[in-house]
């Protein structure tokens, strides 16, 4: 009578255990996350005792993998919290007479920082934003006379040690009325860092539609551009102006 009731808690308690553990089911894109996120901080920690044997060439290697493993991480799950996932164990339940393998699903929860982390990282030795800004008009001129559209080419180039990454760009006018840009906004995903090699991969460039209305006058408008990058390495603003004829 006792074995009997023995195990009829103990399936009970196994029932509530797999029912509590399916509500938690995690995904796909945070079980990615969270194997990224610990591969990086296992290499944190591989390049901050490099750097305490003064090994900085190395340690330097070290983190920039980790820098791509947090990037990886971030794709998946972009913001930090915690993150909780279903891990599969093997426990030994009774079966008549003696006991039986079965899997269950235990719960564990991760405070997940990725974002912090790569920002840290990236501190070590910064994106250097370079933008270059041109404003050319169908007739090759720097300014506008009322009906005529123009463009303005922005070339970036990242002169620092890490990447960029999300770096949003707005182009805006003091009179709205006078000059329409279209689009308004424009978005690079990451600009690589500056390395040895003269490749293409530390540079990226974004164009902006400029019409001038037939009702401008003559005079001065100011073209402002706004940058965001996701971790705060922003390049300075510029304001460009642009004289209508």
């Amino acid at each position: 009578m006792f074995k009997k009731c023995l195990k009829i808690i103990l399936t009970t308690f196994l029932m509530l255990l797999l029912a509590s553990t399916h509500l938690a089911a995690d995904s796909y894109e945070e079980k990615q996350a969270i194997e990224y996120w610990i591969e990086a901080k296992k290499l944190l920690d591989e390049a901050q005792k490099l750097l305490d044997g003064k090994r900085p060439k190395i340690a330097k290697n070290k983190f920039e993998k980790a820098d791509r493993k947090l990037s990886k991480a971030l794709y998946y799950v972009g913001e930090d919290r915690k993150v909780c996932l279903k891990e599969k164990k093997m426990i030994m339940i009774p079966k008549g007479r003696g006991l039986k393998k079965e899997a269950v699903y235990i719960t564990k929860c991760y405070d997940y920082d990725a974002k912090r982390l790569l920002k840290e990282v990236r501190r070590r030795d910064p994106p250097k934003i370079i933008v270059i800004a041109q404003l050319i008009n169908q007739q090759g001129r720097e300014y506008l006379s009322a009906g005529e559209r123009a463009i303005i080419k922005l070339g970036f180039q990242n002169l620092g040690g890490s990447r960029s990454s999300r770096l949003i760009s707005s182009c805006y006018s003091d009179n709205q009325r006078c000059i329409s840009i279209r689009p308004s906004r424009g978005e690079i995903d990451e600009i690589e860092p500056n390395t040895d090699n003269d490749t293409d991969k530390n540079h990226a460039s974004l164009i902006f539609h400029l019409k001038a209305s037939f009702n401008c006058h003559r005079g001065k408008v100011y073209i402002s551009l706004n940058f965001e990058e996701e971790f705060g390495f922003s390049p300075n603003p510029i304001i460009l102006p642009l004289d209508i004829l």
